[in-house]
């Protein structure tokens, strides 16, 4: 899978942390919370995405870069995206999920949430954009 890596020598998934479009990590939010983590582990059939932190309009800016280069590499592409240790999600973030759902979908993929649980789910619920996602307990 393009240059994101593919397995390790020992038959491990690649795992590349904090990973952004120009391979620097992303600073710290000016309003002083910690960045958010992304993490890119690839499989041989999917793209598992796993996010840590707070997804809110300082941190959106992070995913997307990581996901758009996933979306340059494999066309196909099923990503698995991961926030379970999102601790919260405001209406930006909900923007940045909804326009990757659609961006995926559009170019012939598949985005899955995994492992959505408390406020994220909660957000998904009070809006209804629940329905519009498949969303599963565990990547």
């Amino acid at each position: 899978m393009g240059g994101l890596g593919g397995r390790t020598r020992a038959g491990a998934p690649a795992r590349r942390r904090g990973s952004t479009r120009d391979g620097l990590r992303p600073r710290t939010a000016e309003n002083g919370h910690d960045p958010l983590d992304v993490d890119v582990i690839t499989q041989s059939d999917h793209v598992v995405v796993a996010v840590a932190g707070e997804l809110d309009i300082t941190t959106c800016a992070s995913l997307t870069q990581v996901t758009d280069v996933l979306a340059l590499c494999d066309r196909a592409l099923i990503l698995k995206l991961d926030p379970s240790s999102v601790s919260f999600i405001d209406s930006s973030g909900l923007h940045t999920l909804l326009h990757l759902r659609r961006d995926i979908g559009n170019e012939g993929g598949t985005l899955e949430l995994c492992g959505v649980t408390g406020q994220a789910l909660r957000l998904l619920d009070i809006t209804g954009t629940r329905p519009l996602f498949t969303v599963r307990r565990a990547a």
